[in-house]
């Protein structure tokens, strides 16, 4: 596809990745809002992590390795209605540390299961509440490799995203 093509160009040449090593999916994200998000994966790396981007509608690009690039993307495409779940994973897409991760929408996997089970908790949806003019989205994810599990708590204040990551339990 020619808009796939132009894409996947345009990303390689931002990541400084060879056209023909880079592989671009397009993260389906429900309430996006002037932009689409993708993930990027460099062929000549074995179980390479994804490197998640952000094109914009003016046609600039933000990767996840960017300065404050948690806080653009969250600020300039986010829907104010925007589901907890795709808060969720632009967190987990976009913040430095410890990401990359994998939002647990549900306990299907059995990666999930056993470090859940490791650390003693239970599965919740992510989640995205309002407390005195400060978002909170909490979640919980576990690492691309699935051997951590993680609590994540982001607080969005007007334009600024901070996030705090707690292990609950390593693989």
């Amino acid at each position: 596809m020619a808009e796939g093509e132009d894409v996947a160009t345009r990303i390689a040449s931002r990541l400084s990745w060879p056209k023909s090593t880079t592989v671009v999916r397009k993260a389906e994200l429900v309430g996006l809002r002037g932009c689409e998000v993708y993930d990027a994966y460099d062929r000549r790396v074995l179980d390479g992590a994804g490197v998640a981007v952000a094109w914009m509608s003016d046609g600039g690009l933000v990767a996840r390795t960017d300065p404050g690039a948690l806080d653009t993307v969250f600020s300039h495409c986010l829907q104010p209605s925007a589901p907890a779940a795709t808060q969720a994973e632009i967190v987990a897409r976009f913040a430095p540390n410890p990401g990359p991760l994998r939002v647990l929408h549900d306990d299907g996997l059995v990666a999930a299961q056993i470090l859940l089970r490791n650390a003693g908790q239970r599965f919740r949806p992510p989640e995205a509440v309002t407390e005195q003019g400060t978002r909170l989205i909490r979640f919980l994810a576990i690492t691309e490799t699935g051997t951590a599990l993680f609590r994540i708590l982001g607080h969005v204040t007007g334009d600024k995203v901070t996030v705090e990551a707690e292990m609950l339990s390593p693989g």
